[in-house]
């Protein structure tokens, strides 16, 4: 004969139905916030390439000055590394490349992968 604790002991746990539905409603949920990751990636990105583009800004502001250079000179990347934190050019965090450009001209970022839909970020005025 079967006691009630005997019967308990073979009836608990989790039936397989159970798990699946567990295992659906947490694949439900991250499929449902993965698309907010990417594009809180790709803002990441996009604001650390607006970043570097305003430090080599700077840094050609700074060479024009100290120089005496017009604003139709263009910089090299070696003239410009006194100017950078460490003497080092800013590393590319999207595989892009970065276009100096004239002292009066904005620098702009060529993306290897569209961010946002863009394939270049120019710097800010």
């Amino acid at each position: 004969m079967k006691t009630p604790l005997n019967n308990k002991l073979v009836n608990s746990g989790f039936s397989l139905v159970e798990i699946m539905i567990i295992v659906a409603i947490i694949g439900l949920i991250i499929v449902s916030t993965l698309p907010n990751f990417v594009r809180a990636r790709e803002r990441t990105q996009e604001k650390g390439i607006l970043s570097n583009l305003r430090v080599i800004q700077s840094a050609k502001d700074s060479w024009a000055i100290e120089k005496g250079k017009a604003t139709t000179s263009l910089p090299s990347t070696t003239d410009l590394e006194p100017y950078f934190e460490q003497n080092t050019f800013p590393q590319p965090l999207a595989n892009e490349t970065y276009s100096i450009e004239a002292i009066g001209t904005q620098p702009y970022a060529d993306l290897a992968s569209p961010l946002s839909g863009q394939t270049r970020i120019y710097g800010e005025n």
